[in-house]
């Protein structure tokens, strides 16, 4: 017979918790419905199409000695400008042109094979998650009904995603060249379609999975808010396909304003899906989240011409 155990009082609040949640999920289970199906509906016509090809370039240029020279060469001015090696710089340009989490993969990729310091693979999550041309331009550019708009707004993101990787470069006051000390000499793996596909196909179901969670989760909280700017924070919050969406359908105003807050910050979702990835890797960004609120701040006020 196994022996009976009180439950700790410090448990009580989290057990109070998880039953109440429980509680409002069924009572609002149409609502949880609903944002999962919109969510899902998100996931197949946006995020699959516009990053499971990317996901495999991303192999073939970081797992391939060409892939890795046209990279260094075409990011040889963020090197300058952001004071981080040449692959770092590939890294940080290789999410903006393949959308987040590829720029985590990379600078992952990057440390595991020795060519990235810790300190600057760290210091590059940062502002290094960013989404690409794909979701801003041709996602959010096409829900506000103007490709030139989105244009701008991934040029919002590039500018403020630079200044933050300038600034941060001229505080710690050094570069961030690789060094035996800070990485883990791994060997490279080569680029192989045939592991490829599958680690694709892996990696774009846990992005979708993120997605439909914390669509649902930020779907509970609706009931609690009335006005559409606060429900429109809090999709931008928790998750960026979902937010984009109801901004550019529900908002009158404000909207490039909002759909810039919410590609800068990029929500709690794209910080999970890059968790995911450089924990594995062995690394570690405590100041992720308040640096990227501070960017989706930023672009926020820059758009504010474009909003009223």
């Amino acid at each position: 017979m196994l022996p009976k155990t009180k439950p700790r009082a410090s448990h009580l609040p989290i057990q109070i918790g998880i039953a109440v949640l429980f509680i409002w999920a069924f009572r609002h289970i149409g609502l949880l419905g609903e944002a999962t199906r919109q969510a899902l509906s998100v996931c197949l016509s946006s995020l699959v199409p516009s990053l499971f090809p990317f996901f495999i370039l991303s192999d073939l240029l970081s797992k391939t000695k060409e892939g890795q020279s046209l990279l260094s060469l075409l990011a040889r001015p963020f090197s300058l400008l952001l004071g981080v090696s040449p692959r770092g710089a590939g890294a940080y340009l290789g999410g903006l042109l393949l959308g987040f989490p590829m720029g985590v993969k990379q600078i992952a990729e990057g440390y595991a094979a020795g060519s990235i310091s810790k300190e600057e693979a760290e210091r590059l999550l940062l502002y290094a998650n960013n989404t690409g041309p794909a979701f801003a331009v041709g996602c959010v550019g096409g829900l506000l009904g103007s490709i030139q708009t989105g244009v701008l707004l991934y040029g919002i993101q590039l500018t403020v995603s630079l200044f933050f990787g300038i600034l941060l470069h001229l505080f710690t006051k050094k570069r961030a060249v690789s060094s035996q000390k800070d990485t883990v000499s791994l060997p490279q793996n080569r680029f192989s379609l045939v592991e490829s596909i599958p680690a694709a196909a892996k990696n774009m179901l846990s992005v979708c999975g993120f997605v439909l969670f914390f669509s649902a989760l930020s779907a509970l909280l609706f009931p609690l808010f009335i006005h559409p700017y606060i429900k429109a924070l809090v999709l931008s919050i928790f998750e960026i396909g979902s937010a984009s969406a109801f901004i550019t359908g529900s908002l009158s105003l404000l909207r490039p304003s909002f759909c810039a807050f919410a590609i800068c910050f990029s929500g709690i979702s794209v910080y999970f899906q890059g968790k995911e990835i450089w924990q594995g890797a062995g690394l570690s960004a405590p100041w992720y989240l308040p640096f990227k609120l501070l960017q989706g701040l930023l672009a926020f006020l820059l758009t504010l011409p474009l909003s009223v």
